[in-house]
């Protein structure tokens, strides 16, 4: 009789709406700080918050009033078009996979119900911690004093995570610390620590090898200064093209990578544009846009279908024996992956448009609309609102990770963050 007594006193205390939220919002900023560090908790945090959200006595309000968010909805939408396309799918069991590696197009249903405002800076600490975890290891393998667990991206100086999710999450962090910097009245000692922080994060960068981040490196310090400074030209100009030679021309002496990989990227475009030969990094890119652009004369409006275009693209590169032969399409067959479900085109836009067409391509760009356009309260949360999108519609061009790994995911919740600003600090004042 005690244990059932105490059994229902918990769920009572469970359902109860201000302890409901208050254990999603810690579960969800341990979930922010578990994407910083790894990729196999996801499903397991998620699911437990689901579970305690259909405990909330308040459940039809919170969702119903997340459902109306213009920014979800459009979330929702791509994700429908996924799901509706898979019945055009010559391989439905490949595509229910890619149905499910889309699933956290879902999340801001959850994101937007549940966030509460003054959790909100606790989010982008948890966030920034991570990320700090993740700039020292990096360090501390360049100089030998630590080790990778992972040895297949050891040899980057990468302690935990895939290239593309580190270099997005330190370019994020990069983007708020600067941003924080030169907007926020913190005390000397956080000024300070920022400072430190926003230094650590850019050697890192280059440290990492990441091709797209050490370009897209300018891309966050110009986006930072042009929103700061937006009613001075001449200033922002000025400061952006300073700080950025400036780091640019220390990456370049004082690291042989950052040389190395620009020499890297001038020879493999070459090779490929010229010499037909894409078995490169860059080269497989351009590779699959070009026998890409050849399968979209067919399929412009609707597309192939839900995870068809692994199949497409594997018959149009049959078309041209040749370049088997000489083994050109050597790394472009690898990352096509003989059982499918990882594979990817390395463009996540070229993945939705031979998938789903132009039609597809739309109601994707439609929730980066939705964002820019979204009516946010607080200036500092739109700022980073549109901060993450610009970064994160870049970076998606350049990989399969979107979809596969952290960096969508990341790219939700953070969006949800700051959209949700104006339904919590309403409703939960």
């Amino acid at each position: 009789m005690q244990i059932k007594k105490n059994t229902l006193n918990i769920l009572n205390w469970i359902k109860n709406d201000t302890n409901n939220l208050l254990v999603l919002n810690y579960t969800l900023v341990f979930y922010i700080l578990s994407l910083t560090l790894t990729y196999r908790l996801d499903r397991a945090i998620i699911g437990i918050m689901i579970i305690l959200f259909l405990f909330n006595e308040n459940l039809k309000k919170h969702l119903f009033s997340a459902l109306k968010n213009k920014v979800v909805q459009a979330f929702l939408f791509f994700f429908a078009v996924v799901v509706l396309w898979s019945f055009e799918s010559e391989n439905f069991e490949l595509a229910l996979y890619h149905i499910k590696s889309y699933r956290y197009f879902l999340y801001p249903v959850l994101f937007v119900a549940i966030i509460r405002k003054e959790f909100i800076n606790k989010f982008i600490y948890a966030f920034l911690i991570g990320m700090l975890i993740n700039v020292v290891w990096s360090y501390l393998i360049f100089l030998d004093i630590a080790s990778s667990p992972f040895m297949r991206v050891a040899n980057t100086n990468l302690p935990l995570l895939v290239k593309s999710d580190h270099g997005f999450f330190v370019l994020v962090g990069l983007g708020y610390s600067l941003f924080r910097l030169l907007t926020f009245k913190d005390t000397k000692i956080l000024k300070l620590l920022f400072f430190i922080f926003f230094i650590l994060e850019s050697f890192n960068i280059f440290l990492t090898e990441s091709k797209t981040s050490m370009l897209m490196y300018a891309l966050m310090i110009f986006i930072v200064l042009a929103y700061v400074y937006r009613t001075k030209f001449l200033k922002i100009s000025l400061l952006a093209t300073s700080l950025i030679v400036f780091v640019y021309f220390l990456a370049f002496n004082l690291t042989n990578s950052f040389e190395k990989q620009m020499q890297g990227i001038k020879h493999e475009i070459t090779l490929a544009l010229e010499d037909h030969y894409f078995n490169t990094s860059v080269g497989t890119r351009i590779g699959f846009a070009l026998l890409g652009t050849e399968i979209l004369k067919e399929h412009f409006l609707f597309g192939v279908g839900t995870a068809d275009h692994i199949t497409s693209m594997r018959s149009k590169m049959e078309e041209y024996p040749q370049l088997i032969k000489n083994k050109s399409f050597n790394e472009m067959y690898r990352c096509l992956n003989e059982g499918g479900r990882w594979a990817s085109l390395h463009n996540f836009y070229l993945n939705i448009f031979i998938q789903f067409g132009i039609i597809g391509l739309i109601v994707f760009f439609h929730i980066a609309y939705r964002i820019y356009t979204h009516k946010y309260k607080n200036q500092d949360y739109q700022f980073m609102a549109f901060l993450v999108c610009t970064l994160g519609i870049v970076f998606a061009a350049s990989g399969w990770d979107f979809q596969f790994a952290n960096f969508g995911r990341f790219f939700v919740v953070m969006i949800s963050l700051f959209i949700a600003f104006e339904y919590s600090a309403a409703t939960q004042n």
